[in-house]
């Protein structure tokens, strides 16, 4: 039995032949069972390789190798492997089309073994698969009942080491208006007065200077050609180097870096000592000079053309179809239901609130209205009390102990025991 090519089976079968039981073995095996070759095609076309019900025109159970140059080609483009590459086709704006890699180093895919990075371009892989970029996963069967993203495991938003089912860690993720363009390296502002300092000293005299407004410990600062980072500011006019000094400095202006920005709101947006992200590096704001210029604690470590600028944003925030706030978890971990939690405020709820519990108050207390049927106690550590200050009644089915100064605007309702020292 062999397969036989079309021409030798037409001699085969030739006016005047006599075809062998060979020969019609030959014909059997020359041509393709689908049943045996596990091949199906349905009446829509589809054809299943190993596949009993195909649901694409072509439905391969296995490894499909394409060899050579190949193209797919739909509605939105063509895709070509080229052998050794997976390449687009795309449309440039003068209407030439150029091909553009996506599976490299340089382009969109990067493939290592079995780890898949997408959107990765000049970064190491950290895991199987590492995207770099958005995520959109869409329920659109509207199914409550399926799981859109099932980990079977930890999951970690901020942190490649999750210590947690869920945990999160402050990331810098929340972009300013605007943006930055700067030089690497580049001290760009000199500051007020001038200064001198011998050679393989560190302290620094100035003259007509203010260190102590102008400057901070650790800083970076730039004098005669040379970097050097601030140990101490002792007034201002004398500070101290952690570096001696190169060359000797005499009447030489100090340089900063000035970061100048374009549709910025600086001055409203961010804050002195506040941290920031450009790019992949960190820096800290010492001044916030105006809407469109920070002063920074270092230069720029790379260049900045057009750059967005991050700060660390909320670790969680909860919203209702309205898109209302309905509980926030900021980068200090502070609370807000119903509201956004204010600076220092562990927990600020906007709404009625029922505690089933003990209630211990010790710090500085607004209370519009309390109702409690067991054991309150009210600053009992030191503090202002402020009961009802908006004209509510107050109401305590149980012991009320209050041992502090009390403001009470408004009707008290006590049914216990009462201990007022």
């Amino acid at each position: 039995m062999a397969q036989i090519n079309k021409q030798q089976l037409k001699d085969y079968f030739r006016r005047g032949n006599k075809p062998t039981e060979s020969q019609f073995e030959d014909l059997i095996e020359s041509n393709i069972n689908f049943k045996d070759s596990k091949i199906t095609i349905d009446t829509d076309q589809n054809i299943g390789l190993d596949v009993d019900n195909p649901i694409a025109k072509l439905h391969v159970n296995g490894t499909l190798q394409l060899e050579g140059k190949t193209d797919y080609t739909g509605a939105k483009g063509t895709l070509r492997w080229t052998g050794t590459d997976l390449v687009v086709k795309t449309e440039n704006e003068d209407e030439s089309a150029s091909w553009r890699s996506l599976v490299s180093q340089s382009g969109e895919i990067t493939v290592d073994g079995d780890v898949i990075g997408i959107g990765l371009v000049g970064q190491s892989l950290s895991s199987r698969l590492h995207l770099s970029g958005p995520v959109l996963i869409d329920n659109t069967t509207k199914h409550t009942n399926e799981a859109m993203l099932n980990v079977m495991g930890s999951v970690g938003i901020g942190t490649n080491q999750p210590e947690s089912n869920l945990h999160i860690a402050a990331t810098y993720n929340q972009s300013l208006s605007g943006t930055v363009s700067g030089v690497q390296n580049d001290y760009n502002a000199n500051l007020t007065g001038t200064v001198d300092g011998t050679m393989g000293n560190t302290t620094l005299t100035g003259t007509g200077t203010s260190f102590t407004s102008e400057l901070a410990v650790h800083q970076k600062i730039r004098i005669d050609g040379g970097t050097y980072t601030i140990s101490s500011i002792t007034d201002d006019t004398t500070l101290v180097l952690n570096e001696n000094l190169i060359s000797e400095v005499s009447g030489q202006p100090v340089s900063v870096c000035e970061l100048t920005g374009t549709g910025t709101i600086f001055d409203i947006e961010i804050a002195t000592g506040q941290q920031i992200q450009i790019g992949t590096n960190v820096y800290t704001i010492l001044e916030v000079i105006s809407a469109t210029c920070i002063r920074l604690d270092k230069a720029l470590l790379q260049d900045a053309t057009n750059a967005t600028v991050y700060i660390i944003g909320d670790l969680l925030k909860v919203q209702d179809i309205d898109e209302a706030t309905v509980l926030t978890i900021d980068k200090e971990g502070n609370v807000g239901i119903g509201t956004t939690p204010s600076a220092g405020v562990k927990l600020e709820v906007d709404g009625n609130t029922t505690l089933d519990g003990t209630l211990d108050v010790t710090g500085d207390t607004s209370v519009s209205t309390l109702d409690s049927t067991g054991t309150t106690s009210l600053a009992t550590d030191g503090g202002a009390v402020d009961i009802a200050s908006s004209g509510a009644t107050t109401t305590v089915k149980g012991t009320l102990n209050v041992d502090e100064a009390v403001t009470l605007d408004t009707t008290l309702d006590v049914t216990g025991a009462t201990t007022l020292s």
